[in-house]
């Protein structure tokens, strides 16, 4: 995309028909997750969000795309998912949240969010249909990096897992 002082996080659907990425061509300072087809044609903004929109990622069918997201109604990062062919999204987490990860099976998504109590960041893996508070979490075990660090490694160790089975969650 050329129109567009940023353009983030290229996602290629599942089924080679789409490009899905983050930018802020709008000028409006916020990015927004965006779809066009593979070849460069129809551009379609899919979000419009004031607080803008952070690590997208697919469903493995294709269909919805996860995000993190300060809503209009909220104050807090939480984790969105809004249809590929565009439509309203819908707010997947009642806590502060981000960094989804969809598991390759997609009835699965996992995160960071914040033990508000401890002031912890923690994982979650909440189930791919849910609409509601994040369920789970646990601290990596000692793990005292910086956040990048932090995030990465507690990604990798999730992906890890989707890996070997993809079937259910599993505290780590």
């Amino acid at each position: 995309s050329d129109d567009a002082a940023r353009n983030n996080f290229p996602l290629v659907s599942p089924d080679g028909r789409y490009l899905i990425w983050v930018s802020d061509r709008m000028g409006t300072g916020a990015s927004q997750i965006w779809r066009m087809d593979i070849d460069g044609g129809n551009p379609k903004q899919l979000t419009s969000v004031g607080g803008g929109v952070w690590f997208p990622q697919l469903s493995p069918d294709g269909k919805w795309v996860v995000y993190g997201s300060i809503g209009a109604e909220i104050n807090y990062h939480a984790l969105w998912k809004v249809p590929t062919d565009g439509g309203t999204p819908i707010q997947l987490t009642e806590k502060p949240s981000w960094v989804p990860d969809v598991s390759p099976d997609g009835k699965l998504i996992s995160c960071t969010w914040l033990d508000e109590a401890s002031g912890q960041w923690k994982i979650a893996v909440i189930p791919f249909g849910c609409g509601s508070s994040v369920v789970g979490g646990v601290e990596p075990a000692a793990v005292r990096l910086g956040m990048r660090e932090r995030v990465l490694s507690i990604l990798q160790t999730i992906r890890d897992r989707f890996a070997q089975d993809g079937a259910a969650a599993h505290q780590l």
